[in-house]
């Protein structure tokens, strides 16, 4: 599998930069806030600084459906667990289990009772922290 096919496979099984779990929001400019509510109407819930997660944008089943006119800061990001797997130090399966395990915490985090959602936010902070922001 080439490093193109494997980053396109994570990223589009994973969309937890989009979905809210890394980030409570992406960083934009006003112009591209203009062009993205130009193509949403509502994406960018008034802010012209930032564009609020889960992004409205994102389907479940073709990923970021405004790609075409993503953010630079979106553009730009690449998270360490798909560095990691794109250079070989961590395997594909490996990496779809950490996925899989934070889709999870962050279901939880959004559905549970207080107590379980407030342990799972913590949970999730944590292992965002290790496997996907790492310097």
């Amino acid at each position: 599998m080439t490093d193109t096919s494997l980053a396109s496979e994570i990223c589009i099984s994973c969309q937890l930069c989009c979905n809210g779990a890394l980030f409570p929001s992406i960083s934009i400019n006003a112009r591209e806030a203009q062009r993205l509510e130009h193509h949403q109407p509502g994406i960018c819930n008034g802010s012209r600084s930032a564009l609020p997660t889960p992004c409205i944008a994102l389907s479940r089943f073709e990923g970021c459906t405004a790609y075409h006119l993503r953010p630079s800061a979106c553009a730009a990001f690449t998270c360490s667990l798909l560095h990691r797997a794109t250079h070989g130090s961590i395997s594909l399966e490996k990496a779809e289990q950490i996925i899989e395990t934070m889709k999870d915490l962050k279901k939880t985090a959004d559905y549970a009772n207080e107590t379980a959602a407030t342990q799972a936010h913590h949970a999730l902070r944590k292992l965002a922290k290790k496997e996907f922001l790492q310097d």
